[in-house]
């Protein structure tokens, strides 16, 4: 086998193992928590994804990819601590599926960051049943709710926060009232 055949048989086997992973920040050292918000009515949710992020002193640069054609790249925010100063997102050449953000850090150490994102695909229905007998004074009304998750991303041992309605909007006295999706 050639060197040239080598290389390319690595870069293959990066590219597969990066094909099935779930969105994520590059560098990181842990994720902390992911938390999901799901609106009925809406197949798209809100993830914030919190993990720890080892900085050096000055400018560091971290990268944020994904490999889901359902995640929203519009939508991507970076959170970082006020000791932390985020530049500029950019979209890297060649990377279409990433992000960038050139981090200034006072010190190194590790640094938790939040990644925040609207990813499609995602739905959650709730299933009501009046169990009543004959002859009995009072019913139970019992529920439940189904999650689908056709977002084509992993999601395990998240927190999720379920809204009933649409994603920033509530409907008021005077009709629908709109409020932004917080960071």
């Amino acid at each position: 086998m050639t060197v040239k055949a080598i290389a390319l048989a690595v870069l293959f086997t990066l590219a597969a193992a990066l094909v099935s992973a779930a969105p994520a920040l590059q560098q990181t050292a842990t994720t902390l928590a992911t938390h999901l918000v799901l609106y009925t009515g809406a197949s798209t949710a809100l993830v914030r994804q919190t993990s720890t992020v080892r900085l050096h002193e000055g400018e560091n640069l971290v990268t944020f990819a994904w490999t889901s054609d359902k995640l929203d790249a519009a939508s991507v925010r970076l959170h970082a601590p006020a000791e932390v100063t985020v530049g500029e997102t950019v979209r890297p050449a060649g990377a279409p599926k990433s992000l960038q953000w050139a981090l200034t850090a006072q010190a190194d150490g590790l640094v938790p960051v939040t990644v925040s994102y609207r990813l499609g695909g995602l739905n959650w229905t709730p299933s009501y049943r009046l169990v009543w007998e004959p002859g009995a004074t009072e019913a139970m009304l019992r529920g439940w709710l189904t999650v689908t998750n056709d977002s084509g991303v992993d999601l395990t041992s998240v927190q999720t926060q379920l809204v009933l309605g649409r994603p920033g909007a509530s409907t008021g006295p005077d009709g629908p009232v709109s409020f932004p999706i917080p960071d």
